[in-house]
């Protein structure tokens, strides 16, 4: 059984490959197991990895139908034995004293959780900037709970998937796994529910992980549509989760109701359209949940969006509809007369 157990999918990355699964396998700790998912890859990907794991029996390789990032991290947790889990994802990379530094952690704290910062990188892996934690050290619950909505909506690091060290038991006792319907965001969508059970972090300010941005397959780069609704229903967990453990303050209440607030007008402009009929069920998704009504807040300075939020909050479905559809009729009126006429033959 290997001390660390790295779970690192793969879907077409084999530009990246060698230098992402050299970070790990060149490590100066050694106890780790690299279970390597190939997510149907159409490229060479997994033939780079089968050469890799011809020299080095740590790495594991599972071949699956093309499934999602969120089903090939699920099947690496069902396929890890070691006593810590660290996810990486197969374009970034990591410090080669990684695993070292933190196991010196693990041997002084023994925390449930390290996490450190991320240096993002571009293509050439020229730095872009350090992201640090703001806590230091050993935090217990409270503290992680009352740092969360400071840390996580400016920095994003509590939802990071790749820069914490987990101890594995206490993803088992709660049978955590990754949720294969959420398609952005499920990170933090996953580590909300582990932060809910755990007693303390360790918070590293050091950065161990690259992390390389803009990539190929990202779903930003492939054009995942944004699910505003499901980001919504994100953000209240992450509200509930501040609520259970009594460190909801109100400034942070504010911040955390302004993001709902911000996606739920997104939500209504993406999934209202010219029929009455199919926009009242979108509508309806919101104003039948009491939980979200209670957190739009009225905090734009724009009529049009303070119009929105106020009809809404009102349940005046109807009025939220006609103000949309006309909205988004008198932009397709505007884009069409101005590039009509400017794209007119002479």
């Amino acid at each position: 059984m290997a001390y660390i157990s790295v779970i690192m999918p793969v879907y077409n990355k084999a530009r990246y490959l060698k230098k992402s699964i050299s970070s790990i396998i060149n490590q100066t700790f050694n106890d780790f197991e690299l279970i390597i998912i190939d997510d149907g890859s159409i490229d060479n990907s997994l033939e780079i990895c089968e050469e890799f794991a011809k020299h080095d029996n740590r790495i594991k390789i599972v071949k699956i139908k093309n499934s999602g990032v969120s089903a090939a991290r699920n099947i690496g947790l069902q396929n890890c034995t070691g006593k810590y889990i660290q996810f990486i994802d197969s374009d970034d990379y990591i410090d080669l004293q990684m695993f070292e530094e933190l196991n010196n952690i693990i041997n002084n704290y023994n925390p449930e959780i390290i996490l450190s910062g991320i240096t993002k990188v571009d293509k050439n892996y020229k730095k872009i900037n350090e992201i640090i934690p703001r806590l230091k050290g050993l935090n217990n619950k409270t503290d992680i709970m009352n740092n969360f909505v400071g840390e996580q909506f400016s920095t994003g690091l509590y939802g990071c998937v790749s820069n914490k060290l987990i101890k594995r038991s206490i993803i088992e006792d709660i049978n955590l796994r990754f949720n294969e319907n959420i398609k952005l965001a499920e990170d933090l969508d996953f580590y909300l529910t582990l932060y809910d059970s755990i007693r303390n972090i360790f918070f590293c300010n050091k950065s161990y992980y690259y992390y390389l941005q803009n990539t190929e397959n990202s779903s930003t780069s492939l054009g995942v549509k944004n699910d505003y609704f499901t980001q919504i229903m994100i953000v209240l967990k992450a509200k509930n989760m501040l609520i259970r453990n009594n460190t909801l303050c109100k400034k942070d209440e504010v911040v955390i109701n302004s993001i709902i607030t911000n996606f739920i007008i997104c939500y209504l402009y993406d999934e209202i359209n010219i029929s009455f009929k199919r926009s009242k069920v979108v509508i309806g998704k919101l104003v039948c949940n009491d939980e979200i009504m209670m957190s739009l807040i009225i905090n734009s300075t724009s009529t049009f969006k303070k119009s929105i939020i106020y009809l809404t909050k009102n349940k005046n479905q109807y009025l939220v509809w006609f103000l949309l559809v006309s909205r988004k009729l008198c932009e397709v009126v505007y884009r069409r007369v101005r590039y009509g006429f400017f794209n007119r033959k002479v």
